[in-house]
């Protein structure tokens, strides 16, 4: 019986060529879009998951707070894992801090005038590999970081340093001050982890080029600190080692946290982050999407099942006089559904693997699609779940026939007719929703890399200048008075951070406060508001020839902080004290020099706040104050010949680094790389999803007209016109999708307020989104059932009255 049910099943798929094409087609889009979806979305779930005991590594955060002011970071200050875990053994089994020197460079004996500055050296105790489970090809991973001066590489830095050379026991000099001896060869870190790294040096090697304040100081917070814990994490410690190690000015506002390894990938954006993290809101999205666009492929079979049904109804009534009960017919029925799907499953997963490549570029990621057992186990569950659900109705519908009602000739298709409407509008609701979400998407992502941040972002190039010649404020006023000298550039300054990237906290007294706050700050050189467009409110900005005054300090405040002090006006805050700065030399007052309007140091994902600019320090190094990288302002013309010209100047003038740069709109655009992935990737299954819609509205168009070729010829011998015929033809779909449309857009609207809610700043919903959207779905199914519609209207009406 399983056999005459197969052959039966074979006989139907080849007599329907067209139907069974479009049928099997659309199923396998629709499964290989569903498929690769939840790869993505596998593959976004296991970030940091591939380590022993990734259930037991957790990374320590701190938040310093005061009325919503402050920061909420990644890192911790240096001493606090060791203190930590000395304090707690019988909570610790392991830990780890990793700590960096914002791309420092690196060169070998053998070639000294070679460098590279590595952004992905990071310096790590001795627990690293304990604590997390990367594998060492060469060397002893309990010993590879023990000592001071000892560098792991990973496999590709080890090619790229010494080529096919063996490099263990090779010497690398660190910042031309400090030899590193190869200890060990790391294999490169997977992509699905929440930072990956090029060389680990021991964390030992890092304090020599510290101060005594830094190694020891709990308020400075630049390590990334890791804990594997014995049993569960020990919350109720962390309020013990505030209380007891950290400052009393900051002792009040601050918190530490545990945030559990696997987390931080999908749940985490605090400041300091080693990566741009993705957002688990995109995961529940991309499912959603897939299950949509798996929904349309099996509508699409329902619906082309049951227009067929009339086709067979003479077997249905032959095979029921002929003794057939509605069982056997089920099974036959959902074994042709069962069969179908496995063909479109081969067919399908064909696609998983020649499009996934393509994927992986599109969403930078690494899958894979691996036939592990598990994953054979799932993808017949699948086929069993998609064939039985697919297949449930029209095995059903179909084996209701009734044998007398067949015989007379009645065809009882209204309640099909009626269920395929029904299919159709769902369909196309939820290829207008997915329209009008990939709008909403790109509106807002447009927004977010162009909206107006308060300062200039275009053409300005950043460079490094950290541990450079350059850190020194003579050294760095002679070259950027060299480089004002080119016409192509127009402003040049220096900061502690890239502005809008990243920023510390620091604890002030203002005037008139009731005791120190906490507020996000930034130290800058002259020429700095001038060079990115800062407009001043108040007060004057840092000019070129702003006197250093070694007992005196001038900041800049924004805004926000100005009404956050309760300060009424920009020029009431002019000349307030803010605060002081006590070291060996004496006491440096700082003042209020100007207000400026607010912008935004942060991504927009988060609203402006407090925040601060401090003057030039009298010298490089002050109380924990860095300047890292130097800001161009480049003039759109001849842009290729300036850089040239500052990389030739940098070569001359500077040898203790490599010349490296960035333009500060590509560094900001990577603080959105979570919405840009999640924009291609929806685009690209949103028009999947349309083409699988129209794909099955094809396949209904043409069985549609097949049923009404006699009556298109009487209309045409009476004279109807084409146009009218394709009108005739087309209207019914037409009204369906229209009315998919009315459906959708109350579900639409209610999602997309749901998700623009998570950003601080977003676009609002336009109704020309809705309007756009329903014009496009209009648009594409007039264009899809028209070929049909053309295609009847243009036969010839003799051939149309033979018909049947």
């Amino acid at each position: 019986m399983v056999l005459n049910y197969l052959k039966i099943a074979l006989r139907n798929l080849f007599k329907n060529k067209t139907y069974s094409a479009v049928n099997i087609l659309g199923l396998a889009i629709g499964i290989a879009s569903c498929v690769t979806i939840l790869l993505y979305v596998q593959y976004e779930l296991s970030y940091d998951r591939f380590h022993q005991n990734a259930h037991r590594i957790y990374r320590v955060t701190e938040s310093i707070l005061q009325n919503g002011v402050g920061e909420t970071s990644a890192t911790t200050p240096i001493p606090f894992a060791k203190t930590f875990a000395e304090d707690h053994p019988d909570k610790i089994e392991a830990y780890t801090r990793l700590f960096n020197f914002s791309a420092p460079s690196l060169t070998l004996e053998s070639s000294p005038d070679r460098r590279f500055n590595e952004k992905r050296l990071f310096f790590a105790d001795p627990g690293f590999f304990k604590v997390f489970s990367y594998k060492l090809k060469r060397g002893e991973a309990a010993t590879a970081l023990e000592q001071p001066n000892m560098i792991i590489l990973t496999e590709t830095m080890a090619e790229k340093y010494f080529g096919s050379e063996d490099p263990m026991g090779k010497i690398i000099r660190f910042e031309n001050k400090q030899d590193f001896i190869v200890s060990g060869i790391a294999e490169n870190p997977p992509s699905n982890a929440h930072f990956t790294f090029d060389a680990l040096v021991s964390f030992s090697s890092a304090l020599p080029f510290l101060t005594e304040r830094q190694r020891t100081t709990w308020y400075w917070n630049p390590a990334w600190s890791y804990l594997l814990v014995k049993d569960d994490a020990p919350h109720e410690l962390l309020p013990e080692v505030v209380k007891k190690y950290f400052p009393e000015n900051i002792r009040n506002d601050a918190t530490l946290a545990f945030q559990p390894l696997t987390d931080i990938h999908l749940y985490s954006n605090l400041d300091g982050e080693l990566e741009p993290n993705s957002r688990i809101i995109y995961i529940y999205i991309f499912a959603t999407i897939a299950v949509f666009i798996l929904g349309i492929a099996c509508i699409n079979f329902m619906n082309l099942t049951t227009a067929r049904s009339a086709s067979r109804a003479k077997e249905i009534g032959m095979r029921k006089v002929l003794g057939s009960d509605r069982r056997h017919l089920i099974a036959q029925f959902l074994g042709e559904s069962i069969l179908t799907t496995s063909l479109s499953m081969l067919a399908g997963m064909g696609l998983v693997e020649l499009t996934l490549q393509y994927f992986n570029a599109l969403s930078g990621k690494n899958m894979g699609l691996h036939f592990t057992p598990e994953i054979v186990v799932a993808l017949i569950g699948l086929v069993l779940g998609i064939g039985t659900l697919a297949g449930l109705y029209p095995a059903f519908y179909l084996s209701s026939f009734q044998p007398i009602t067949i015989v007379k000739g009645i065809k009882s298709t209204v309640k099909g007719l009626s269920l395929r409407r029904i299919l159709v509008t769902v369909q196309f609701a939820i290829s207008t929703i997915l329209i009008i979400g990939t709008l909403v998407a790109f509106q807002q992502l447009d927004y977010l890399k162009n909206a107006n941040l308060g300062f200039q972002k275009d053409q300005v190039l950043v460079v490094p200048i950290q541990r450079s010649s350059l850190t020194n404020i003579d050294q760095f006023e002679n070259f950027k008075n060299r480089l004002l000298q080119n016409p192509g550039i127009t402003h040049v300054t220096a900061m502690e951070q890239v502005l809008g990237e990243s920023h510390n906290t620091d604890v002030f007294e203002p005037e008139g406060s009731s005791g120190p706050v906490v507020v996000p700050r930034l130290t800058v050189r002259q020429d700095f508001t001038q060079t990115f467009d800062i407009t001043m409110i108040a007060g004057r900005p840092f000019e070129r020839d702003y006197v250093l005054d070694p007992f005196h300090r001038e900041v800049l405040i924004n805004e926000t902080l100005q009404r956050y002090l309760g300060w009424r006006t920009a020029e009431e805050a002019i000349g307030k004290r803010f605060g002081t700065i006590r070291d060996n030399s004496g006491t440096i007052i700082i003042t209020v020099r100007g207000v400026v309007k607010d912008f935004h140091v942060t991504s927009l994902h988060q609203e402006v706040k407090p925040f601060v600019l401090i003057g030039p320090p009298e010298n490089n190094q002050r109380n924990g104050f860095f300047i890292k990288f130097m800001a161009v302002k480049l003039k759109p013309e001849h842009l290729r010949e300036t850089i040239q010209f500052i990389e030739g100047l940098w070569k001359e003038s500077v040898t203790d680094r490599a010349f490296e740069y960035s333009f500060l709109d590509d560094n900001l655009g990577r603080m959105y790389r979570a919405e840009e992935d999640f924009n291609r990737v929806a685009v690209t299954f949103t028009s999947l999803a349309i083409f699988i819609a129209c794909l099955g509205l094809f396949g209904l168009a043409a069985y549609s007209t097949s049923q009404r070729t006699k009556e298109i010829g009487v209309r045409k011998v009476l004279g109807a016109s084409i146009p009218g015929i394709i009108g005739l033809l087309s209207t019914e779909f037409l009204r369906l999708v229209l009315l998919a449309n009315i459906v959708a857009w109350p579900v639409a609207y209610v999602v997309l307020q749901l998700w623009l809610e998570r950003f601080a700043y977003r676009v609002s919903l336009s109704p020309w989104v809705f309007v756009i959207a329903a014009g496009s779905t209009l648009v594409i199914a007039l264009a899809t059932v028209s070929y049909q519609a053309v295609k009847a209207a243009s036969a010839n009406p003799v051939k149309a009255l033979k018909y049947e």
